[in-house]
């Protein structure tokens, strides 16, 4: 059973100042993310250009599953940072305008977004959890993907 969509035509609730507070940190503390992305993505490029690629790939050979498990763990790290981004940007977003309710944020999410109904109507500490959570994700994939990569180099200086 779907929640319906908050009527617009009604006045919204603004944020009250704490929330917006609340938002503002939270924003501040998710576009760190991109640092961590950076991180990921220099090390696999990193790997490519200076650890040279003829002899790599000579001595992977017998170690395909590394090479695709490093593939498939930057494609959900790349998504999760994109999803974090954004996330940064609404704290943002609500934190800088006084009138910005929550009810009009469920609605253009649930338009443009296709976030389900269900999702709409949490309160700010949720939306921020379920930030924070993603965040963590995002961490933890950039992490583990840095540990495969030197892996894979300490694989190829061992050959």
């Amino acid at each position: 059973m779907s929640t319906p969509i908050p009527d617009s035509s009604s006045t919204p609730t603004p944020l009250s100042r704490e929330d917006r507070h609340a938002c503002a940190v939270c924003a501040d503390w998710l576009a760190t993310g991109s640092v961590w992305s950076g991180l990921a993505m220099a090390s696999l490029i990193g790997f490519f250009v200076v650890g040279g690629l003829a002899s790599a790939f000579d001595g992977l050979k017998c170690m395909p599953c590394l090479l695709i498990a490093i593939a498939a763990l930057a494609l959900v790290e790349r998504v999760l940072a994109v999803r974090v981004a954004f996330d940064a940007k609404l704290f943002k977003r609500l934190a800088q305008h006084d009138g910005m309710a929550l009810a009009g944020l469920d609605q253009g999410l649930q338009a443009v977004m296709s976030v389900p109904a269900s999702k709409a109507g949490r309160p700010v500490a949720a939306r921020i959890r379920g930030a924070q959570r993603l965040y963590r994700y995002q961490v933890a994939a950039s992490l583990l993907l840095m540990a495969l990569v030197l892996s894979l180099v300490a694989f190829v200086h061992l050959l």
